[in-house]
């Protein structure tokens, strides 16, 4: 067996699966994150609701 040809054929599957990572992220699309900020009244093991408002349409059901 060739070493060169071994060296370019792990080379070229690295390449393949960065490629492909990097186009995966790519596809993602944009996201934001903001601070959730914590009601201040809230007492240590005090439940609140977190609300996500996102402007896309989707029906309740899971």
């Amino acid at each position: 067996m060739n070493p060169n040809t071994t060296m370019t054929n792990i080379f070229l599957s690295r390449f393949s699966y960065f490629v492909g990572a990097i186009a995966t992220l790519g596809v993602a699309g944009a996201a934001q994150a903001a601070i959730i900020t914590v009601p201040p009244d809230l007492n240590g093991g005090d439940q609140y609701r977190l609300v996500f408002v996102t402007d896309a349409l989707r029906n309740a059901s899971s």
